[in-house]
């Protein structure tokens, strides 16, 4: 039986960066070097003659044979997973199929499993919709420009075998999977009917995940914009070298490419004044003494120092009595376990959001500008997180104020389970 993309580990995560944040972040860029680049994008197509699912473990069985059928016109290194199958929606929750829409609050196995008998192929619609997900692997192609090369050619190739062999191979699996699928049997792919769009190209994920920050990696301070939630990031490298490799900290900032202009520099000029000699003459001739005045340059080179203003950065002040919830402080006074942060607002989102206001308002400290960024929740129908958050979205996302509207628009089927997604804190 076909395992929905089953190389990706999509129950844990949505992208490379994640995976590697979170299971590897002791050799971070070990495991980005080691893995293969994934993108994926979502897929439609129209079936002729096809029954729509009677119960949720056959529109389970229809999927896997559908699956199976595409991802042999894919080839290797892409699978597909059936998400839609006319009006009924499929999602895996914790490795168990979970259906919605006509099939809403079906269990896998339920009342009528077993009870239904023959399905009656007399008055088969002239079409029926499934969609999905296709994702595709790649060890050579890196950049966005091969991937999208990548992408165009498979869905020419999906195009032309939807068009031509799809039917027979669809009809062939349908009839030799034990036990067999008899509407699967009949069914044929209309030709022309293939559509695809939200394509997530690598750069495309990771945008959405955040902007890049520095971090610890191994021997050296690195960028990535996944992190695990005890991980420390920092805004420069100045800041990820200085916390971390203060000892080295000139070899820190050079691997990473340079941590800009914040040493001390020292200049040395001369500086000139006269002053007077006097000379004395004295005769035998004349027991006079003569005494003449003249002047003499004298040259004096005094070093003088120029110190560049040390490099203040916040930190959440959590000393007893502190007036301020973030305060500043050099960067060098910095202890290896404390985070500094470049900007105010970050510190009191991140230390203090119960009281962002009040750490906000600290005397003498400029405030955080801009009020905090709105959180809203999305679908990803993700195992484990069904519902997640962030603050941007594109103009086509879906957005929900609160995670029990996205759970209750998009997974009433699966209610409990989406208001458990991960990091999420949970339904009102």
């Amino acid at each position: 039986m076909n395992s929905p993309a089953e190389w990706t580990d999509t129950k844990l995560f949505d992208t490379l960066d994640e995976c590697c944040a979170n299971l590897f972040s002791y050799d971070y860029s070990g495991c980005m070097g080691r893995s293969p680049v994934m993108f994926k994008f979502d897929f439609c197509f129209d079936i002729g003659s096809l029954l729509p699912p009677i119960d949720c473990q056959t529109a389970d069985i229809h999927a896997n044979v559908l699956e199976d059928a595409i991802n042999l016109g894919l080839g290797e290194g892409s699978d597909a997973n059936i998400t839609r199958i006319g009006d009924a929606s499929l999602t895996k929750v914790e490795g168990s199929t979970q259906c919605g829409g006509s099939l809403e609050g079906q269990d896998f196995i339920n009342d009528l499993t077993g009870t239904i008998g023959q399905p009656d192929l007399s008055d088969l619609p002239d079409s029926t919709t499934v969609c999905g997900v296709i994702t595709t692997e790649s060890y050579d192609c890196t950049a966005d420009e091969c991937l999208n090369d990548i992408y165009q050619g498979i869905i020419d190739s999906l195009n032309v075998y939807v068009d031509s062999e799809f039917t027979t191979t669809l009809n062939s699996l349908a009839t030799t999977r034990l036990p067999p699928v008899e509407e699967l049997q009949i069914a044929e792919g209309i030709t022309g009917s293939l559509s695809t769009y939200n394509l997530l190209l690598p750069s495309t994920i990771s945008s959405q995940l955040g902007d890049r920050k520095y971090f610890k990696d191994n021997d050296s301070c690195g960028q990535k914009t996944a992190f695990a939630t005890w991980e420390t990031k920092y805004d420069t490298l100045l800041d990820c070298c200085s916390a971390n490799f203060n000892w080295q900290l000139d070899q820190c900032c050079a691997d990473g490419g340079g941590c800009g202009s914040n040493d001390p520099s020292t200049t040395t000029s001369a500086t000139t004044t006269e002053s007077p000699v006097t000379t004395v003459q004295t005769t035998t001739e004349n027991p006079v003494t003569v005494t003449t005045t003249t002047s003499s340059t004298v040259q004096t080179t005094t070093d003088v120092t120029t110190t560049s203003a040390p490099v203040l950065r916040f930190f959440a002040d959590q000393s007893f009595g502190a007036d301020k919830l973030c305060n500043l402080k050099p960067l060098s006074e910095f202890e290896s376990w404390e985070e500094p942060y470049t900007e105010l607002k970050d510190c009191c989102t991140n230390k203090w959001s119960w009281d962002y206001a009040k750490c906000c308002n600290g005397e003498g400290l400029g405030g955080c500008g801009d009020p905090p960024p709105t959180v809203k929740y999305y679908p990803t129908w993700q195992d484990g997180k069904l519902c997640q958050s962030k603050t941007s979205f594109d103009g086509w996302e879906v957005s929900y104020d609160t995670l029990e509207d996205c759970c209750t628009s998009t997974f009433a089927y699966a209610f409990e389970a989406c208001c458990l997604s991960d990091g999420m804190g949970g339904c009102n």
